[in-house]
């Protein structure tokens, strides 16, 4: 009876430090933000914050092959013979175009907004890469993701006329793929505004020639919990060694997030652009 008892006892601990050994499940649709993290599965919904605004009164349908590549609309007053400025604007995880647009809405400069849709699926919305693997994997996902923006900006406002030169912004995942196309010499850009956003130190060489450096005005909440400001502060500071005018503007007490007060924040550095380029407000 004895050597039963022993050997119920051994199985029980021996099935414990399996089950102990096992990697504990991550945080649904968690960003990588530096450490290695497992991603959710496609299927499940992504974080609220990633969506930075509510969902619109009709939700959106996951995204299907042959949708729209781009949600186009025309913003602020009648520009008059100055035109509009274009502005292209880049969607976080798991957000859609259709909803990253609406707050763009209240733009105050007459624009032409072009909110790009990320090309891979993720729960109900989009991604420009799936989360997680380590910092090379992301890096990876970067270039690819900005040499989709460029190819489709390419054939979309190639024919199109507007006024001056385009302004790029973009949100957590949008935010990483702005900083690169700010270092990358294949867009011409005028202002790049990164929202709460990173690169990886293998994205964050700059190849653009001196005099076509974009402006780079980052915004970062400083209560940041899933890519902290001193990452995005980071990849500032490297790309102002390198000859860049960039920037980083913190927000007390901000998470990733886009309240009222980045909004504000972001449409100023978007009015003074429009209004060096000589365009219409």
């Amino acid at each position: 009876m004895a050597l039963v008892v022993t050997h119920r006892v051994l199985c029980f601990a021996l099935c414990a430090a399996v089950v102990s050994c096992r990697d504990p499940s991550p945080s649904a649709g968690q960003l990588n933000t530096g450490a290695r993290v497992v991603a959710a599965p496609p299927t499940q919904p992504p974080p609220p914050e990633n969506r930075p605004v509510p969902p619109s009164e009709a939700p959106s349908a996951p995204p299907v092959a042959g949708r729209s590549e781009f949600v186009e609309l025309l913003v602020g007053p009648d520009p008059g013979p100055a035109g509009r400025i274009a502005i292209v604007a880049l969607h976080g995880l798991g957000d859609t175009p259709e909803n990253f647009s609406n707050w763009l809405r209240a733009a105050p400069i007459s624009a032409r907004v072009l909110v790009v849709r990320a090309p891979e699926t993720y729960g109900g919305g989009n991604a420009w890469w799936q989360p997680g693997g380590d910092e090379a994997t992301v890096a990876r996902g970067i270039d690819r993701a900005a040499r989709v923006v460029k190819e489709r900006l390419e054939s979309k406002l190639g024919a199109s006329t507007m006024c001056g030169t385009p302004i790029v912004l973009g949100f957590s995942q949008g935010a990483m793929v702005s900083f690169a196309i700010a270092a990358r010499g294949e867009m011409s850009v005028r202002l790049v505004v990164p929202i709460a956003g990173r690169l990886p130190v293998e994205n964050r060489g700059v190849t653009r020639p001196a005099g076509s450096r974009p402006r780079v005005r980052a915004m970062h909440g400083d209560a940041d919990e899933r890519i902290g400001i001193a990452a995005g502060r980071s990849t500032v500071e490297a790309l102002a060694r390198q000859g860049v005018d960039a920037t980083l503007r913190s927000f007390a007490g901000v998470g990733h997030s886009i309240p009222d007060e980045v909004r504000a924040a972001v449409f100023d550095e978007i009015t003074r652009a429009a209004t060096e380029m000589g365009c219409g407000r």
